[in-house]
């Protein structure tokens, strides 16, 4: 019989403690797959991919955010007051440093505003913010924003669109090393880029915040589609954001990783050229959006994931109207209106839009050539787009959108206002009373006013409207993670329970 030593025994129990306690010590790491590719840079100025824009707000803040069902929250400015018809006074939150250990005041705010309205800058968001004429320290934890008009969205362009940066940061870097290097004060920091591969950030230790992050590590890693759900089954991803619905029994499945699903701020839709060509008749506008069927829609472009909805306006955006009801399915009736609009044998169309929306589009166009409308697609990339629209005169527009503003405004203002380069007509009568809804600073008769609006967008017909789609993630089983309404989740809350 072979004896072992006591030694021997005493190493091999505490091999064995130490195993026990490293499992039951709380996951303190998250590795997060939301693209599959890296940034083309980390100037938060410089962006608006939805992507690069998620993994940057949590090393940047603004002097307001979104909460996770689309509430405007405090962030670097405690507090705020409308002081007169231009002017917002925003309160600084006192104490807060840039991860670097540089000071946060108002100089910082001025400097950030003026630098994403400042045309060398050739920001992409600056659009959206250019209703502020200028910012005005009043002291070091004071600041005046001063709108060009009465500005009733002003917080919502904000929380979405200004990222507060350190000027001396920026000074000393230079634009080329700012722009690999960012430094903000949000509840994680930079801490290494391996190109093709990863971004890691850490917790800041000195957040704002109290109690958070409560993650050490958070790590974005970019995976080919291919390759996310193995890399999660065999534990090198805890999350996966937006899998398809074809793949979420293969998840739910196992017992290590579960679906977490959540609703967002997100539409498919086909704008329409309502200024010439058969759109023009309102009674052709109402005949497409009866000849979609939009729970087939749902089903088979969404495998189920979405709702259907009544206009461009989703439940739970600012101005939403929820007396709405979606336009039926009726082939019979659609057919109908077409032939009171005299196409009673149809017509073709030219139609345009995002190469990501073609599934969509093939969709809604076979349900139209059921009733005598022909659709042609011309889909393009993202970055071909405008040129795209510039070059040609299209009867209808295909796309797939979300709304980060957490407002009716924003995607309506997209597809419809007659200044934005994605609008394919001119409607005078819609613009006034957009601009309108936007000028008016008292919070509840601006939300009449959007609800007016999207009710004339229904009557109108202005698009065809499908659904509201719902996010489906991958994840650990332990993982606790919060989907936010608008697509834009932060993960300084985000933990595991324990195992």
């Amino acid at each position: 019989m072979r004896f072992i030593s006591m030694s021997h025994l005493l190493t091999a129990v505490l091999i064995c403690l130490c195993s026990l306690s490293a499992d039951a010590a709380p996951r303190d790491r998250l590795v997060v797959c939301d693209d599959v590719r890296d940034p083309q840079s980390l100037d938060p100025h410089k962006e608006l991919s939805e992507k690069v824009h998620i993994l940057l707000q949590q090393i940047y803040e603004g002097l307001v955010r979104f909460g996770p069902a689309g509430a405007i929250e405090p962030a670097l400015a405690m507090s705020w007051e409308q002081i007169d018809p231009l002017t917002v006074r925003f309160h600084l939150r006192p104490g807060v440093a840039f991860h670097n250990g540089d000071e946060f005041n108002a100089e910082a705010v001025r400097l950030s505003v003026e630098r994403l309205l400042d045309p060398r800058t050739q920001s992409p968001a600056a659009g959206f913010i250019n209703s502020v004429r200028q910012v005005v320290v009043v002291d070091p934890h004071t600041v005046d924003i001063v709108t060009h008009y009465p500005d009733g969205i002003l917080l919502n362009r904000l929380a979405w669109t200004v990222p507060i940066i350190s000027p001396k940061h920026l000074r000393v870097a230079g634009d080329i090393k700012f722009a690999v290097e960012p430094v903000g004060t949000g509840p994680f920091k930079f801490l290494r880029w391996d190109r093709g591969r990863r971004i890691i950030l850490g917790a800041n230790g000195s957040y704002w915040m109290k109690d958070a992050p409560k993650l050490r590590e958070l790590e974005f890693a970019f995976v080919p589609e291919n390759k996310k759900l193995g890399m999660l089954f065999r534990g090198e991803l805890d999350l996966v954001t937006n899998i398809p619905g074809t793949k979420t029994l293969e998840v739910q499945k196992r017992r290590d990783t579960k679906v977490i699903k959540g609703m967002t701020f997100f539409t498919a839709f086909a704008s329409l050229n309502i200024s010439t060509g058969p759109f023009a008749d309102v009674r052709v506008r109402r005949a497409v959006n009866l000849a979609v069927d939009k729970e087939a829609l749902v089903r088979y472009d969404l495998q189920g994931n979405g709702r259907i909805i009544a206009s461009l306006s989703m439940p739970g955006e600012f101005g939403h109207a929820l007396d709405l009801r979606a336009y039926p399915y009726d082939p019979v009736k659609a057919k109908a209106l077409l032939k009171e609009a005299g196409y009673q044998n149809g017509f073709v169309v030219q139609a345009g839009g995002n190469i990501n929306a073609e599934r969509t589009a093939k969709i809604i166009a076979s349900d139209l050539e059921k009733i005598g409308i022909k659709v042609k697609l011309n889909l393009s990339a993202d970055a071909d787009l405008l040129d795209d629209f510039r070059s040609h005169t299209y009867d209808m527009i295909f796309g797939g959108v979300p709304d980060p503003m957490a407002h009716t405004y924003f995607i309506q203002s997209m597809v419809l206002y007659s200044r934005s380069p994605y609008c394919i007509s001119k409607n005078p009568e819609y613009d006034a009373m957009l601009e309108k809804m936007v000028s008016t600073v008292d919070s509840r008769q601006r939300e009449i006013l959007a609800q007016e609006l999207d009710r004339h967008v229904y009557n109108n017909a202005y698009g065809i409207f499908t659904y509201q789609r719902i996010q489906t993630h991958a994840a650990r089983e332990a993982l606790q993670f919060t989907p936010y309404l608008n697509g834009f989740p932060y993960f300084y809350s985000t933990t595991y329970a324990k195992e």
